[in-house]
């Protein structure tokens, strides 16, 4: 089972929408859907920062930050199996995601600065 989880579009193209293919009787059971739902959110995220970008970016590792990567493993296992060239760190304190994305503002606006 394939799922595309852009219900709701994405910034970088809003006419977007959700999808569900190749379903078979064999993986309607909900651990089958969940696991697809996982791996659709992740390849999502993977389709807008693709591993070869981060890799030339020199970026080594990704801060996995948030409530949804901390109560669900199965998000943190896609990650590992998508970006195989960086080493994925689980946040294990209550941190949200909100604060990855400050750090990595930061870091952008840092590395811009410096080049200037």
């Amino acid at each position: 089972m394939v799922v595309v989880p852009r219900l709701f579009g994405e910034r970088n193209s809003a006419d977007e929408s959700a999808s569900v293919l190749k379903i078979q009787s064999e993986n309607l059971c909900l651990g089958e859907v969940y696991a697809a739902i996982c791996e659709g959110v992740v390849q999502n995220l993977v389709s807008m920062a693709p591993e070869e970008l981060l890799v030339a970016s020199n970026i080594k590792h990704l801060y996995c930050m948030g409530g949804a990567l901390k109560r669900n493993p199965i998000l943190l296992q896609q990650l590992e199996k998508e970006y195989k060239s960086l080493e994925c760190l689980p946040n294990t304190e209550s941190i949200e995601a909100c604060v990855g994305v400050a750090l990595f503002t930061g870091s952008i606006l840092t590395a811009q600065n410096l080049a200037k």
